[in-house]
């Protein structure tokens, strides 16, 4: 389902406040991203460097996940001249004798890794040390690719890998995005900046599943307030409904201020002063130290 949203007209993961008041170069950033199917698009929201940050991450779920299983369920691409009609599997004989043979990517396996984590350690109260995240293979039946092969053969072809902290950045710049969406940027304290920005070592503190573990939303995405302790948190649920056989992941997203003002949904349609609402929220988020301090330059 796509939605429209107003330009936001600065940086929703800049922490400079000149940039997050006075505007610059900003870019449309993609919910969730085109490569996973994602078509809803939060305009003017991303500087040039975060920019830049958003579309690695992104890349690295696109290519090293899910590159073989998005050819074969030709998902969306920028560049189609990656996509072939044919993928090369290594083949082993029965004599042991090993050769590439050219399988049509119908009949490859559509396997990828995704992972399955615990709740974030934050809804759990076990905050301070690193889960063990489960990995899991997804795949779908090996008969079309044997019949391929002469018998007794044996095939190995690229399944794509995965870094689980990578998976969870990629939640994190899903939740942040879809929280500055439909809340208004300054109206939720963030906590997942350091997370996307990747300086943080565990993202599993505030990024995970359920437990038990739940199926998909259709809608994809959703949001709800949810006190922790004393404290009251934006939770956004993802579903990534182009990898069906993930779970939904939850991501503690930001605190809830108190006083904040709500816009009337930040979805488009006609609202006069949107303007002006852009920049008291701009000018929210810098007096309340939220994107105050100077941006972290990454080193490359």
């Amino acid at each position: 389902m796509q939605s429209e949203f107003f330009p936001v007209g600065h940086c929703i993961f800049c922490r400079d406040s000149d940039e997050a008041v006075v505007g610059g170069p900003f870019t449309d950033e993609h919910i969730i991203a085109f490569s996973l199917g994602g078509n809803s698009v939060l305009p003017e929201a991303t500087c040039d460097e975060h920019q830049k940050i958003t579309a690695c991450i992104d890349d690295l779920i696109a290519q090293k996940m899910l590159g073989v299983y998005r050819h074969s369920h030709n998902l969306p691409s920028r560049t189609k001249s990656g996509y072939r009609p044919f993928y090369k599997v290594s083949v082993t004989t029965h004599t042991g004798i090993t050769y590439y043979q050219d399988v049509p990517i119908s009949e490859i396996p559509k396997a990828y890794i995704a992972p399955k984590p615990p709740p974030p350690a934050l809804v759990t109260g076990k905050t301070g040390d690193m889960p063990s995240v489960e990995l899991q293979m997804h795949f779908s039946r090996f008969e079309p690719l044997m019949r391929q092969l002469p018998g007794g053969a044996s095939a190995t072809w690229g399944s794509g890998t995965l870094a689980a902290n990578d998976f969870a950045r990629m939640l994190a710049k899903v939740a942040h995005t879809f929280a500055s969406a439909i809340l208004g940027h300054g109206n939720f304290e963030p906590l997942l900046l350091e997370i996307i920005e990747g300086t943080e070592s565990n993202p599993w503190t505030y990024v995970g599943g359920f437990d038990p573990v739940l199926p998909q939303e259709v809608s994809g995405l959703s949001i709800i307030e949810q006190t922790l302790g004393d404290v009251r948190y934006w939770i956004v649920s993802v579903s990534l409904n182009a990898l069906p056989e993930t779970p939904r992941y939850q991501v503690v997203t930001g605190k809830a201020l108190e006083s904040a003002r709500f816009p009337s949904r930040s979805h488009a349609s006609k609202v006069t002063h949107r303007d002006q609402a852009k920049l008291d929220q701009a000018a929210r988020a810098l007096a309340l130290g939220l994107y105050g301090t100077p941006k972290k330059k990454r080193k490359h």
